[in-house]
């Protein structure tokens, strides 16, 4: 009897092992998937410009040329486009923290009137594309002089519907009861917020900054409009014909 469980759990273990050996190569194939963009991204950048038109492609450089990534700062303020993308990017996150997570926690606890109505017009504007909405957005912005500033990238994207969204759901799960000893103890709203669902809204916080960092920082359909100098240009070309 003891025979037969020993061989049954040699045949377990045998199986166990055979799927960890088939879990483990499948996992590598995909990750050798993902990393092959990445590797042809830093072998492109240390070739010379004739190797990347070759045929057929070769993964590994003729020649090895380091100074292309001198040449680009160099040519270009290379270091200055990082810091106003960083600039861009963490007002924006900043922003958006903030702002929606006040925004969250009004709608999550305080009762005020047409609360529920302003949270469906509000959840609307998530079904609303950015292509509709960015041309009157250039239009205030260029009403308001801020073309081709870094303003006009951040204030637009102060506060979103889908960062109000996903901090009043995660508001939503605090216990009433520490709002209520909180109450009794005679803090007020503002201190509720942020004493009590600020420290314990950290994750769904750090999710908004992630994935608004992640967003902004990759963004240039919209930072391509905003900061276009081209209705500029026409406003004084038409100036200069009609002196």
């Amino acid at each position: 009897m003891s025979a037969t469980i020993d061989e049954a759990d040699r045949r377990a273990l045998r199986v166990r092992r055979l799927q960890t050996i088939i879990t483990l190569a499948v996992l590598s194939v995909m990750s050798l998937l993902v990393l092959l963009p990445i590797v042809w991204t830093i072998s492109t950048s240390l070739r010379l410009p004739k190797d990347s038109f070759t045929l057929p492609p070769r993964w590994i450089p003729t020649e090895l040329r380091a100074q292309n990534y001198i040449d680009v700062f160099n040519l270009v303020p290379f270091g200055q486009f990082i810091l106003n993308s960083l600039k861009v990017t963490l007002s924006v996150v900043f922003g958006q923290i903030v702002l929606s997570a006040m925004a969250a926690y009004a709608f999550a606890r305080l009762r005020f009137p047409g609360r529920n109505v302003l949270f469906l017009l509000l959840m609307s504007a998530l079904m609303v594309p950015l292509f509709v909405t960015i041309i009157p957005q250039f239009v205030i912005i260029k009403n308001l002089g801020l073309n081709d500033t870094h303003e006009a990238l951040i204030l637009p994207a102060l506060c979103t519907p889908f960062g109000v969204f996903l901090l009043r759901q995660f508001f939503l799960t605090i216990p009433t009861d520490l709002e209520d000893a909180a109450k009794i103890d005679g803090a007020g709203p503002w201190r509720i917020f942020w004493h009590i669902f600020v420290p314990l809204g950290a994750p769904g916080i750090a999710v908004l900054a992630i994935l608004s960092f992640n967003s902004y920082w990759n963004e240039f359909f919209g930072s391509d409009m905003r900061l276009s100098r081209t209705s500029g240009r026409k406003d004084r070309r038409e100036q200069d014909i009609t002196n």
